[in-house]
């Protein structure tokens, strides 16, 4: 599902990674863990290409996104579930209400009252989103990948947001397992019980 070739990222002289070579299965469940600044949200940003590489190729769902067009590269976005820092909700809305305009405007909104009940979100739905705690915008932004059915999903620092950890493994492994979601995210620590892809050691952080 997700092969990096060769793949090397740079800003100015300082290595973020060189020449790294791997691939994530479909329906694998995978952790990036590493310190501060160690490139883990740069190799999400390379998957949904938010960021280039410098060198190398990034492969999704087997096409190289090098080569493809900026329509093909919407629509391959539409089949990933992506959760960074901001966790991409709109704050002014209700939960029901962001809900309701995600899943309406993708076309899956048959998938809705599964998500919600799922992520326990019953007595969130007429809360503002900006009234929310950090966990409870977390199980949204969950919510929202479960409701739109993505077969691969990217979560960024996860465990800095969420505050029960087993709480957290123990949903990731459902969405994995039951929904067949290729999921890969990022952590400071590794978790002894998921998949670990070390890379790097490819060249030393801040390497000139």
């Amino acid at each position: 599902m997700i092969e990096f070739v060769d793949v090397s990222k740079f800003y100015k002289d300082r290595c973020v990674f060189k020449d790294i070579n791997f691939y994530v299965k479909e329906g694998q469940l995978v952790q990036v863990s590493g310190g501060f600044a160690c490139g883990k949200t740069t190799l999400l940003k390379l998957i949904c290409r938010l960021e280039k590489p410098t060198s190398g190729d990034v492969k999704i769902f087997g096409e190289p996104l090098s080569r493809i067009k900026y329509s093909r590269l919407m629509h391959l976005r539409r089949h990933m579930g992506v959760v960074f820092d901001d966790f991409g909700l709109i704050e002014n809305l209700s939960v029901k209400a962001y809900l309701y305009l995600v899943t309406k405007l993708l076309k899956r909104k048959q998938y809705l009252e599964e998500a919600i009940d799922f992520f326990s979100l019953q007595n969130l739905l007429d809360t503002k989103i900006f009234n929310l705690s950090l966990s409870e915008k977390y199980r949204l932004a969950l919510a929202r990948i479960l409701a739109l059915r993505t077969p691969l999903v990217l979560l960024d620092e996860p465990f800095s947001y969420y505050k029960n950890k087993q709480e957290l493994i123990n949903m990731l492994k459902t969405l994995n397992e039951n929904y067949k979601m290729t999921i890969i995210f990022t952590s400071y620590a590794p978790i002894e019980s998921i998949d670990h892809l070390d890379i790097f050691n490819s060249c030393n952080v801040g390497e000139q």
